[in-house]
């Protein structure tokens, strides 16, 4: 699935997931598809409001609109089925998802709208034999370019609606199935996985970790960057959660249950500053930033 602000791949995620399941009964794969969509339109939620407070630090802008995408080439053949009844796909790349209160959601976006063309340009049908499961990528691209008049198809008929999609900073995020709570970067890309996303109920947590990836995109850190890039984005990840209105006094606690979960290798890594110095920086940050909220002049 693509979510643009999010550029997320989760129905991609799903098909690798689902591929090796032995003949899951139908309601099953229902379970799971509906799971994996609320937590992909939560990531997906949550990477909107940050990429947006973070925008003033990034180096490279981009465009946030709060729409997620999806496919039916994205899904495995055994799954294809239940998708299309489930979620009303058919040939076209549509509409997953829309963010509360996003530009999508202004545009008039609903979930299931078919996206027939971009800027009056006919957008070709999904092909399902092809190789490449990238045809939502595709959309994607063609509106992180900036406004663009859609047309949809809902309902059976088509109508016009103008996306006008907000200044951010650039970056995509995709949810991916794992059983490892896990978030990392790489090539502007932020993979978030289910275990993850499941081990936090408070959205102020899941923020701080995605806002610290999102802020080696913003930082145009390099992969295996080194414990100093680490400090940075620990430091610029919580400053845009918290500018994006997250608590700042969650990261700590976010970092400090990540650290302690289960095949978390992260806090192995020799790349990375000590999870205790790391947690004493964010502590000490999360109390400045707190006395400045209670000095700022009303």
């Amino acid at each position: 699935m693509q979510a643009f602000a999010a550029f997320s791949n989760r129905a991609f995620a799903v098909a690798l997931m689902l591929s090796s399941a032995v003949a899951p009964a139908a309601a099953n794969e229902d379970a799971r598809l509906r799971l994996l969509a609320r937590e992909d339109l939560r990531v997906a939620s949550l990477f909107y409001r940050l990429q947006r407070a973070a925008e003033p630090d990034c180096f490279d802008k981009g465009h946030a609109a709060g729409i997620v995408l999806h496919d039916l080439a994205q899904y495995a053949p055994a799954v294809r089925g239940r998708a299309a009844v489930l979620f009303g796909l058919g040939d076209r790349v549509a509409v997953a998802a829309v963010v509360p209160g996003s530009a999508a959601d202004r545009a008039g976006l609903q979930a299931g709208d078919a996206l027939i063309a971009v800027d009056g340009e006919r957008l070709p049908v999904v092909a399902l034999d092809s190789q490449k499961a990238d045809a939502s990528r595709d959309v994607a691209a063609l509106l992180a370019r900036g406004a663009a008049t859609l047309t949809v198809r809902r309902d059976g008929a088509e109508r016009t609606l103008t996306l006008l999609p907000e200044t951010s900073c650039a970056g995509r995020i995709q949810l991916m199935p794992s059983s490892r709570a896990d978030a990392r970067e790489g090539a502007g890309l932020v993979t978030v996985t289910t275990e993850l996303v499941e081990l936090f109920d408070r959205d102020d947590e899941l923020a701080f970790l995605i806002g610290h990836e999102l802020a080696h995109i913003a930082l145009r850190h390099e992969d295996k960057g080194g414990r100093g890039q680490e400090r940075e984005a620990d430091r610029l990840g919580l400053e845009i959660a918290a500018r994006a209105g997250f608590d700042p006094g969650a990261a700590a606690e976010a970092l400090a249950r990540v650290g302690a979960a289960r095949h978390q290798a992260f806090r192995f890594d020799p790349g990375h500053p000590s999870l205790a110095s790391r947690l004493s920086a964010l502590r000490e940050q999360a109390s400045a930033l707190e006395t400045r909220r209670k000095t700022a002049p009303k």
